[in-house]
């Protein structure tokens, strides 16, 4: 049911005559959050990286005494991480302040985690992000009544981990987005050439590779390694000026599929089934 409810959500949400403008209004919500750790982000946005942080959170609201047992079963049946590179993750978020980790006091053997509140509140702002944007399109959505913070972050997980447990992540269903989103960097830079498009009113698009490069705290070299993976799909071509990128009507088909993914998540995040 979940499946079915996502896939048909993400293309009724498709055909809104607002899509571009909700597009640009997430990305400008994103672009601020982005902006104030670039080096943190950057990494927290591939998508793997996400769903592991996400199911991670969905553990937290779903079990008394959460383990990291179900995430790594979650990255081993799907391939998202090594075990290695899921404990050097789980590092990266101790280390950041944004998940606390104990051992479990009846069986030390265990370890237990909670996210932090630094963890949670940045996480709520990006689901923020969505939800204003969804707004664009469904104006009677009142992101102000969302309720309490705990309570909304609580149903909203468990919710949301139903969508986890389906196996629905956004570059199955929208596959050329992996060329994007599994890179440093890649889910704004995407978005970013979509908002550079509707900016200058052309699917022939004039790119600053330094002004980005700076913004994302990735190098020069990586977007246009990015771009240039992205053109043998055939979603591209970049010009031999070096700073001309025409796109191709597939990779705004791509963009748009991506973001309604992400709002058919979030909705069902918000509401389950209705």
């Amino acid at each position: 049911m979940v499946v079915s409810i996502i896939n048909g959500r993400r293309r009724e949400i498709g055909l809104g005559e607002d899509l571009d403008a909700a597009v640009e209004v997430y990305y400008n919500a994103i672009h601020k959050i982005y902006l104030t750790h670039p080096l943190y982000f950057k990494v927290m946005f591939k998508a793997n990286r996400n769903i592991i942080f996400w199911s991670i959170l969905g553990g937290c609201y779903t079990f008394k005494k959460p383990s990291f047992k179900e995430v790594k079963k979650l990255c081993i049946n799907h391939e998202l991480l090594s075990a290695n590179a899921l404990d050097s993750f789980i590092s990266f978020l101790q280390v950041g302040g944004r998940l606390a980790i104990r051992r479990d006091e009846q069986d030390k053997r265990k370890l237990t985690y909670q996210p932090t509140a630094k963890g949670v509140n940045e996480v709520r702002e990006l689901i923020d992000s969505l939800l204003l944007a969804y707004s664009m399109i469904y104006p009677e959505f009142d992101l102000a009544q969302r309720g309490d913070h705990d309570e909304f972050m609580a149903n909203f997980f468990k919710n949301y981990t139903q969508v986890i447990g389906k196996e629905l992540f956004v570059y199955d269903a929208v596959p050329d987005s992996r060329v994007f989103l599994t890179k440093d960097g890649g889910h704004m830079m995407m978005f970013h050439l979509y908002i550079e498009s509707l900016r200058q009113e052309t699917l022939t698009v004039q790119y600053n590779y330094l002004k980005a490069s700076t913004e994302f705290s990735v190098s020069r070299s990586h977007i246009k390694r990015c771009f240039q993976a992205a053109e043998r799909l055939d979603l591209l071509n970049l010009r031999q000026d070096g700073k001309t990128i025409e796109l191709k009507p597939r990779f705004i088909d791509m963009v748009r599929e991506a973001f309604c993914f992400y709002l058919a998540t979030v909705e069902y995040g918000v509401f389950g089934v209705r």
